[in-house]
């Protein structure tokens, strides 16, 4: 078998599809594990470099998998999209990731670490945000920039 130095991974709600390469790009081997099964497999795994789109449970998975002596890296979507060949599925989305990786000028993100998270998250911010709008909601309803505090926004 041949040396495993990338890893892509797809994440979906029930699985994760694996897609192994060298260094220089030849796949070693592409696997679908359920995610109970998922870290048991990565600890048998050389270390390794690890990618993931970037996403909330990317964030959770890289710090498990770094817990594992993996290097862990995540990508955005965005930069993913233009290294699919063929139609969207797990492997070949897993196989875009690797392709996109090898790239030098791309772009990552960085893993936050829990509490980073948990500060990030949207509906937690947005729940005690003393506005009775988002940003972008208040711009919608209110272009001039003006609003009375009895205005909820209907005309």
């Amino acid at each position: 078998m041949e040396q495993v130095n990338i890893i892509g991974i797809d994440i979906s709600k029930s699985s994760f599809q694996l897609h192994a390469a060298t260094a220089g790009g030849e796949p070693v081997f592409q696997r679908k594990l359920p995610r109970g099964r998922f870290l048991a497999f990565m600890s048998k795994v050389a270390p390794c470099r690890v990618v993931m789109e970037a996403c909330g449970g990317a964030h959770h998975w890289s710090r498990q998998i770094i817990g594992l002596g993996h290097s862990c890296e995540l990508i955005p979507p965005v930069c993913v999209k233009p290294f699919l060949k063929r139609q969207k599925n797990d492997a070949n989305d897993a196989a875009a990731i690797v392709e996109a990786v090898q790239r030098p000028t791309m772009r990552f993100v960085s893993v936050k670490s829990q509490e980073a998270q948990a500060d990030a998250d949207p509906i937690a911010t947005n729940r005690h945000s003393p506005s009775k709008y988002s940003a972008t909601q208040h711009r919608r309803l209110f272009p001039s920039g003006e609003c009375r505090d009895d205005d909820d926004g209907r005309s």
